[in-house]
């Protein structure tokens, strides 16, 4: 069982639209900021996991937890003598596309697995607003899922 199958199936999908040099999973911002010399790039990034509570049922068996997951878009501030102005436009257009993509994805493994997905994907606050550091601009993209954790 891997609690981190959700980062597998988000790094498939985003290669999938094609619009980014280089996409992978991260353990933090700070090595996604040191590795990200393509770009555009975008990182996950495993970010926290909690019980849910409340209405929802947790058996013995069967944890529900949601997971919580941060994607950054890389953007090169001085590409080919490109302004600042023209990549803020990039990034923008580049984080539409993550977030219809990622937001309308509906991720579903086997059950052997141990993870069952019991909610589609939902947007989160972010931990950080965008920030532009040594000529490259850095765009955060928070969301959750909420999980189902079978026991052996």
């Amino acid at each position: 069982m891997s609690l981190f199958i959700l980062g597998e199936l988000l790094q498939e999908r985003i290669k999938e639209l094609g619009i980014f040099q280089h996409v992978g999973s991260y353990v933090d911002l700070n090595s996604f900021m040191e590795g990200s010399k393509t770009t555009p790039a975008c990182a996950i990034i495993y970010n926290n996991m909690a019980p849910l509570d409340g209405d929802h049922k947790s058996t013995r068996n069967a944890k529900l937890h949601k997971q919580y997951w941060l994607l950054v878009v890389a953007v090169s501030s001085s590409v080919n003598g490109s302004t600042s102005q023209y990549r803020l436009k990039e990034a923008g257009e580049l984080m539409h596309e993550l977030a219809k993509s990622v937001y309308e994805f509906r991720p579903k493994t086997a059950e052997s697995n141990g993870i069952i997905f019991t909610s589609g994907i939902k947007p989160e606050s972010n931990p950080f607003t965008p920030q532009l550091i040594s000529n490259m601009g850095y765009f955060p993209l928070g969301l959750s899922i909420n999980i189902n954790i079978q026991s052996n």
